[in-house]
């Protein structure tokens, strides 16, 4: 386990340094194992705002959340994991349903 102050670990997404125009906000799942990024990536059309949930182990994406159309800049799970808050520049807040119907 890493000291105080020291990353305990650090991911380089494959893929990303390619079509990543950077990662806004991150917020861990209250069980520890998947967090979520919002990232922009750029596309052929312009920019794509993603929220992707990822492995919190490896960083691998599990699920990616889109329909944002712009830049996600605050993300918080709900006490269960069950919900996923996340707010925009445009002044939008959505929440994305994690889990069931």
């Amino acid at each position: 386990m890493a000291a105080y102050g020291e990353a305990w670990v650090s991911f380089s997404m494959p893929g990303m340094p390619n079509r990543c125009d950077g990662i806004a906000a991150v917020a861990f799942a209250p069980n520890g194992l998947q967090f979520a990024s919002a990232e922009a990536h750029r596309t052929e059309s312009g920019t794509a705002h993603e929220i992707v949930l990822r492995d919190a182990a490896t960083g691998a994406p599990l699920r990616t959340l889109t329909g944002s159309p712009d830049a996600v800049t605050a993300l918080a799970y709900s006490p269960k994991g069950g919900l996923l808050a996340s707010g925009s520049r445009d002044g939008t807040i959505r929440m994305w349903r994690l889990t069931g119907r």
